[in-house]
């Protein structure tokens, strides 16, 4: 088992948690911590997933660091790894990630259930990792 396919298959245990949780209307998930906490860490953990592949391709790679998460992710559109927009596009997710991290206190939970009907980015961004790889 190599590093980028642990991180898959972390990345995709994480994914089919959130993806249950989208089926629960905003009231019903509000309503329960079991729910959004589950929902908090399972976004931490998966982003996490795509920002340790950007990490881990670059240093095996030998492209340039990274200098913070948005940049990983960056990297890797400008490496082919991803569609370029698709990169733009979720780069703001480490923002996220840090806001689960470090600012727990104040976070706003009904973002994060807008959240959940975001989580094909992931299937997306596992889709064009398996391809990547591949090669």
């Amino acid at each position: 088992m190599t590093l980028h396919r642990d991180l898959l298959e972390e990345l995709e245990k994480n994914l089919r948690l959130l993806e249950d949780l989208k089926t629960l209307d905003c009231e019903e998930f509000l309503a329960n911590p079991r729910h959004y906490l589950l929902a908090e860490r399972c976004f931490q953990l998966a982003i996490q997933c795509v920002l340790d592949m950007g990490y881990t391709l670059a240093s095996l790679r030998q492209w340039q660091r990274p200098g913070d998460g948005r940049d990983a992710i960056r990297l890797m559109g400008r490496q082919g790894v991803i569609p370029t927009d698709f990169a733009e596009r979720i780069a703001p997710m480490a923002n996220f990630r840090n806001i689960l991290v470090h600012a727990y206190l104040g976070i706003n939970r009904e973002l994060v259930y807008r959240y959940l009907s975001q989580t094909d980015d992931f299937r997306a961004f596992i889709g064009y990792l398996e391809t990547y790889l591949a090669d």
